[in-house]
């Protein structure tokens, strides 16, 4: 198959119904102050910020502060037209029409599904808000084997952050050319674990060209949180993530953004000094490879060679990579792959080219750990177990079955496993999965 990173389709975009949300740019030294509630966007200036409001916040501003709030239209901010000082606009180049819109995305995925049935399984996690498919690949040569490690890639639930889209169809692709082309660790990743690849989490919003659902949601704010608690308006396709987390227990998962070039950290919610999180050393590792692969994410001097914790960024709350390591049990980071959030079609190739190598390592990733298969003393298959290792501070359960994936670093781990109040330690080498276990007797 001949890999094929865009499919020009020109389309239009719908009508927007009435924003529920207002982009702004202010003063930075409003944010917080004059200015409450603000959601920033990925922007950096000496003097400005840019970011949403709610409507209800926008119009409560009083006049004084209004008079120095600028409001700007989202989807020529996305695409890079603004001219930040003088807030002029330049005409769009050609370009921007060059994305798979639904029904491409929808017809390519069929194509791709239908002529490698063997490894390639389209099925659709949901609706969204308009009636379109959630569109998701599983990528295995046995897609309903529940043993197998899952590695996630969601992108474009921010409707007018694009570059993820098209680099995880392209992807998709990749992976296929690959596999049919012997090469070794693709035949690996494909038959020995399930690679979950949804390219748009947020159909509506693309078709829209704006960053909320149809709803106007922010889907990344939309997610049950602990300070926040539980989602007071969860959106079918937040929903629909959810299902997919129940269903699948990845172990591991990316979501693609755009605004900056950058490997996002958890936690978003909470500081992250001291670091809180308990498979930090296993994740870091990830994002420091994977910048040292991404030409510009590394020289993303902003942060550490493109390396970021979220809080140290800016807080999010409701997002989906704490809701995933939270409530999902997953291993979740962020990755913003374009300083542009929609950039123009003719950047996405150098895009890809960046982040092939990266995505890849990921997906190998997703199979480097312990393997166990825990039985009981009788050689039954024990269940009502919890497990944790060096690597990690936390315990988490058996979800039903006896075979064991815990990601880890490359060093020898203490592996303890708690069953019938009685702790059981042993030292196991981790190792690339390969479909063998290490059996432990309980």
């Amino acid at each position: 198959m001949k890999l094929i990173f865009l499919f020009v389709l020109s389309f239009s975009l719908l009508a927007q119904a009435e924003d529920t949300e207002v982009l702004i740019r202010i003063p930075k030294s409003f944010v917080g102050n004059e200015v409450k509630h603000f959601i920033s966007d990925h922007f950096s200036h000496d003097y400005y910020a840019v970011g949403y409001v709610s409507k209800h916040d926008f119009n409560q501003l009083p006049s004084n502060v209004q008079s120095q709030v600028q409001v700007l239209e989202p989807l020529s901010w996305a695409k890079g037209l603004y001219d930040i000082e003088s807030l002029s606009i330049r005409a769009e180049e050609k370009g921007f029409d060059s994305y798979h819109n639904y029904v491409a995305l929808t017809a390519l995925l069929q194509k791709i599904a239908s002529e490698n049935s063997d490894i390639v399984s389209l099925q659709s996690a949901g609706q969204s808000v308009k009636g379109r498919e959630l569109w998701y690949v599983i990528l295995s040569n046995t897609p309903n084997d529940t043993n197998k490690p899952v590695t996630s890639l969601i992108a474009n639930m921010h409707g007018d952050e694009t570059a993820g889209r098209e680099l995880m169809l392209s992807m998709i692709e990749k992976v296929v050319d690959s596999y049919r082309a012997g090469d070794a660790r693709t035949l690996n990743i494909v038959n020995n674990s399930r690679v979950l690849i949804m390219p748009s989490m947020n159909p509506d919003g693309f078709e829209l060209g704006r960053r909320g659902n149809a709803n106007n949601v922010d889907l990344n704010r939309n997610f049950d949180d602990p300070i926040n608690g539980a989602s007071r308006n969860p959106q079918p396709e937040t929903l629909a993530v959810v299902a997919l987390h129940k269903k699948y227990h990845p172990n591991l998962g990316l979501n693609f953004h755009g605004g900056s070039v950058c490997f996002n950290l958890p936690w978003d919610h909470k500081s992250n000094n001291p670091i809180t999180f308990a498979d930090d050393a296993f994740i870091h590792d990830i994002a420091t490879e994977y910048a040292s692969l991404n030409s510009t994410m590394y020289r993303n001097n902003e942060f550490d060679h493109g390396v970021t914790y979220g809080y140290e960024w800016y807080q999010v709350t409701g997002g989906l990579q704490d809701w995933s390591i939270l409530y999902a049990d997953s291993i979740h980071a962020t990755v913003e792959l374009s300083y542009t959030k929609w950039p123009n079609a003719r950047d996405l190739p150098s895009i890809y080219n960046e982040n092939e190598e990266a995505v890849f390592r990921v997906l190998e990733k997703g199979l480097f750990g312990l393997h166990l298969e825990i039985l009981t003393q009788s050689g039954a298959q024990a269940t009502g177990f919890e497990i944790k290792t060096s690597d990690s501070n936390r315990w988490l359960s058996d979800k039903g079955s006896n075979f064991i994936h815990r990601l880890t670093t490359d060093r020898m781990q203490e592996v303890q496993i708690k069953a019938n109040g009685k702790i059981l330690k042993i030292n196991v080498d981790p190792s690339i999965f390969d479909g063998q276990y290490t059996q432990i007797r309980l």
